[in-house]
């Protein structure tokens, strides 16, 4: 697993941590007793996703940014693209 430029943890939960990646891949990932494991991968940029947070109040919104005031939205059940 490549290491990720930014990551943010829910206020939510003490485990679910939102992850992006040089290659402009955003990660939701677990933490556990047993370590941080990856639950669902997906491409939200083309180039380096320099920022990555959950909303602060939808457990159904991560936001992510790069470059040039780039800033995309995801609106999805977290639960359902850790399915992907």
């Amino acid at each position: 697993m490549m290491k990720p430029i930014a990551i943010n943890c829910s206020h939510r939960s003490t485990k679910d941590i939102v992850a992006s990646y040089s290659d402009g891949q955003l990660a939701l990932l677990e933490f556990s007793g047993q370590g941080v494991m990856e639950k669902c991968q997906w491409k939200a940029h083309d180039y380096e996703a320099w920022i990555v947070a959950f909303d602060y109040h939808s457990k159904d919104l991560v936001y992510s940014g790069m470059f040039a005031l780039a800033v995309h939205c995801f609106v999805d059940d977290l639960n359902r693209l850790s399915n992907c």
